[in-house]
Order: C-alpha cells, then sequence, then structure tokens
C-alpha cells in the first residue's frame, strides 16, 4: 500500500464557492506534479485558508499555443490568448508561449471516507459522544490525564497538533497550559460542538490521511487518543503515520494511545512508526504512566521522529 501522503492543489480564495458546488470542475495547471487520486483542495494562504477533501479524475497535456475552449472546459468563444495571459498574471508569470499545460479534472468528495467511526456511530451516537467528556467532568472525574502527560513531555510554549481532536477536550486543555494547539478531526459534529463548548479553541474538520504542511506546523507534539487509529479507514493506518510525518517537527513527538483488543494492532503501529522513520521512545500501560506489560488493555506509544 502506497503511504504517499494526500496531493494538495491550491486554488485563489475566490474559487472555493465554484468548486464546493461543483460549478467549477476544470482547473488548467502548469509544471505542477498533479496526478489522478485523492486531492485536497485548499483555498488561499495561511493556516486558516478553507479547504475541501476531493479527488483528480483526470490529466490531460495540450500545447498551450494550441489550447482551445473546448481542451480547458472553457465557455464557446472564449479569448485563448487573454486566458493564457490570465493565467500568468494570477499564477505563473514564468510560464512561456512555447510550453504545456496540464487540464486537470476535479470532484468534491460529498461524504466523509468510509471510517470506522462513521460506520460504527449513527448521528445521535455521535451527538451523544460529543457532550461525553462534559458529562464526565459534571461528576467531578478527572478528564485531564492525556493533557498532562503531554504538558510533561512538552517544553513550555510547544507547538502540539491533537490528530482525531474530538469535541477539542485535550486541544482545550493543552492550549490553557499555554501551548499553541491546533485540533482536527474529520466528524464535523464533533468539531462543531467542541467550538461551542471551548470558544477560541483552534478545532478543523479534517481527516487525518489529508494533513499537509499548510495545516500549520512543524508540530512539537502530536497526539492522537482515544482510540482514533482503530476508528480511521480500514488500510489507511499507514498513510495518515505517513502524512502526520509530513508535519512533525524534527526530534518531536508522537503519541499514541488505544485499546490493544483492536483490529488495529500496537504490532502495527510499530512497523508503520519505523516505515516512516520514527522510533519507540516509551510505551506504557495508561496515561498514568503504569507499566505495559502482557496483560495491558491500553497502549500509550511515545514516538520520536529523526
Amino acid at each position: 500500500m502506497s503511504s504517499r501522503p494526500t496531493q494538495v492543489i491550491r486554488f485563489h480564495v475566490r474559487h472555493h464557492a465554484a468548486v464546493m458546488s461543483g460549478e467549477k470542475v476544470t482547473t488548467v495547471r502548469w509544471q505542477e506534479q498533479v496526478a489522478v487520486g485523492p486531492a485536497t483542495f485548499v483555498f488561499g494562504d495561511g493556516p486558516t485558508a478553507p479547504t475541501l477533501t476531493g479527488r483528480v479524475l483526470g490529466v490531460e497535456t495540450h500545447p498551450l499555443p494550441t489550447l482551445s475552449a473546448a481542451d480547458a472546459r472553457q465557455p464557446i468563444g472564449t479569448d485563448m490568448a487573454a486566458f493564457a495571459q490570465e493565467l500568468r498574471a494570477g499564477y505563473y508569470p514564468d510560464m512561456p508561449d512555447d510550453t504545456e499545460v496540464q487540464v486537470v479534472e476535479i470532484e468534491v468528495l460529498d461524504e466523509p471516507r468510509p471510517t470506522r467511526w462513521f460506520a460504527e456511530r449513527t448521528e445521535r451516537q455521535r451527538h451523544a459522544y460529543a457532550r461525553r467528556f462534559i458529562d464526565i467532568a459534571s461528576d467531578g472525574k478527572d478528564v485531564d490525564g492525556e493533557a498532562r502527560l503531554i504538558d510533561a513531555m512538552a517544553t513550555p510554549g510547544s507547538t502540539v497538533l491533537d490528530a482525531g481532536c474530538g469535541a477539542g477536550r485535550i486541544t482545550h486543555a493543552l492550549s490553557v497550559r499555554g501551548h499553541r494547539v491546533i485540533g482536527v478531526d474529520a466528524d464535523p459534529i464533533l468539531v462543531e460542538a467542541g467550538r461551542e463548548q471551548h470558544p477560541g479553541t483552534d478545532l478543523r474538520v479534517l481527516d487525518l490521511v489529508d494533513l499537509t504542511p499548510h495545516v500549520g506546523g512543524p508540530f512539537d507534539v502530536i497526539v492522537c487518543t482515544g482510540n482514533v487509529m482503530t476508528y480511521v479507514e480500514p488500510g489507511t493506518e499507514r498513510a495518515i503515520l505517513a502524512a502526520m510525518a509530513t508535519v512533525i517537527a524534527p526530534r518531536g513527538r508522537v503519541v499514541f494511545g488505544f485499546h490493544t483488543d483492536r483490529a488495529y494492532t500496537v504490532e502495527a503501529l510499530d512497523q508503520d512508526a519505523s516505515d516512516v522513520g520514527w522510533h519507540l521512545e516509551h510505551r506504557f500501560g495508561t496515561w498514568n504512566l503504569d507499566p505495559f506489560t502482557g496483560e495491558s488493555d491500553w497502549a500509550v506509544s511515545v514516538f520520536r521522529s529523526a
């Protein structure tokens, strides 16, 4: 299975609505490595730029001097000389007259990827989960164990990615401890609930396999707790670690926590981590640093990047 992260295709922010609605389904590119397959569409610059999950359906190469309106999927009668000049003015100032361009056909994916989370949870259950830790905390129980451990291993003011943040419990807890934290999760119900529960916390809707440096970083720590890796789309686990590897800082730590009886095993995690160049630094049986043994039903795994 390929572990190459999902490609990123950038657009001017003015194209966001047209791409999202399906009105714009092609884009003309010059000297960009665009390939058929999954893609993240980014509109504008900066870490808060809007994104859409989609895919590239086809790529055609045409000589620019003979590029027709039909080739570029433009309206009949389009002045193609003016079209080429707009490409230069807006995107490619060094593009010569005698080059080739790529006409890229795209589509936005309306539904989230078929993760175990979406397959195993109804919408009602997802709404209930969004309140789970609020209810636990209201009973006076501790909900900050993960955040305390991450805070202890991170230097003050570290950049942290909460990968699979849910409703932002850990994102918020680390933020109030002085770290710069971004939380991402594929479930918009959880993210919206988190924004209401923790105003001002930076929470974003994003599948982990679509992580790229445009999200931010490099991050000193990536934390991925709450069985997140056991709920992703089957077969994408290694690709997710490869995507994380594009945003972790050199010598950064990546921390996972999940039950040991799930389809994605500790042994599989170790292999996938090794494949992206990380080494296992610690493994505990709980977030309170109890030893990991053959009887442990939980594994907290701390990896160090190269």
